[in-house]
């Protein structure tokens, strides 16, 4: 049984705010179990590898099975939970990859395998010494090799595995560019796995999101722009494109200005509508908990004015909205929200 398989009991919500908390709370929940899967592979993998990848291919099995039954889910911001940094970047790439996948029409079997290929696409990390297992401000040379050979201790375990041929090239083509400036093997367009373009994009976008320094990291909002302007042409261009369709230029996590005045956090996004995200506005009269989020698809009269740097926010805007230093994405069943 997989994460997105436990399902405990609850009462029918009984209005709009504890539908709207019970459909959190079950994001968390999964997001927890899945986090504790991830461990559990990395547990694993070098004395029980097959283990490793039938925890990995029962995560995402029942995480494709959940996307495809709902047909119509969300990308939602987690809260930070402290204990979950590891499997943070792993959930997040695998998540978004998934949606991805979906999103240009793959099939079930090789969004799956874009999925695990995703989940495990930086295992050889763990053969790393603890200060390498993120790159340094400004690596020398040595510093920078001994972190790009991730990708082989990775590639290595994907065999002992008996990793597919898809999730395998995933692991191994992850740093690959399409423009032939990637590693290790410097491919090129056609000749990168089209699960591994998927997953090369999306591995990027969080790196910018949520890098070893969060000093150093981006807003969704910024990198999504920064993935355009300045590296399009190291990615496929039609997973790029459908990328931005499903993610829109707002994604949760993005700080916003709206033409009222007030200030908002985008927290969840629907891919059929993306340039309308579901949004927390600051409302001083209530608690964060106790507020309502706002679908702006559904409230023409309210637009967003520009995305904002967190630190631009006032101080009791900022207190309130909490932006994340971390940005966690998962994925929500829109047909359980009320709101």
């Amino acid at each position: 049984m997989s994460s997105f398989d436990e399902e405990p009991t609850t009462a029918p919500p009984t209005d709009a705010l504890d539908a709207q908390r019970q459909s959190l709370d079950r994001c968390e929940r999964r997001f927890s179990a899945l986090s504790r899967a991830f461990r559990s592979v990395l547990q694993n993998v070098r004395g029980q590898p097959e283990e490793a990848r039938a925890i990995a291919e029962t995560e995402v099995s029942g995480m494709v099975r959940a996307v495809q039954q709902e047909q119509d889910v969300a990308i939602r911001l987690l809260s930070e939970k402290a204990g979950q940094e590891t499997a943070l970047h792993a959930i997040n790439v695998s998540v978004l990859s998934v949606l991805l996948g979906r999103a240009m029409g793959f099939e079930d079997a090789m969004i799956e395998a874009v999925g695990v290929g995703a989940l495990l696409h930086d295992v050889g990390k763990i053969e790393l010494p603890d200060v390498m297992r993120g790159k340094a401000d400004s690596p020398s040379p040595t510093e920078r090799r001994m972190f790009q050979s991730h990708v082989e201790h990775s590639r290595t375990l994907a065999e002992r595995m008996g990793l597919g041929e898809a999730a395998a090239a995933v692991v191994a083509q992850h740093h690959e560019a399409s423009d032939g400036s990637g590693y290790p093997q410097g491919l090129k367009g056609e000749a990168i796995h089209p699960a591994a373009r998927i997953v090369a994009l999306v591995n990027h976008y969080d790196n910018l999101c949520n890098p070893p320094n969060p000093i150093h990291a981006l807003t969704p909002h910024d990198a999504i722009a920064a993935v355009y302007r300045k590296t399009k042409e190291k990615f496929d261009a039609a997973a790029l494109n459908a990328f931005i369709r499903m993610m829109g230029i707002y994604p949760p996590g993005s700080v916003l200005h709206l033409s009222d005045g007030r200030f908002a956090l985008s927290v969840a996004v629907d891919p059929t509508n993306a340039l309308k995200p579901r949004v927390l506005i600051h409302e001083p009269n209530l608690r964060p908990d106790d507020a309502l989020i706002v679908p702006l698809a559904e409230h023409s009269e309210l637009s967003i004015q520009r995305a904002i740097k967190p630190q631009a926010l006032p101080r009791a805007a900022f207190d309130y909205l909490q932006p994340r230093k971390r940005s966690s994405f998962f994925i929500e069943s829109r047909a359980r929200r009320t709101s």
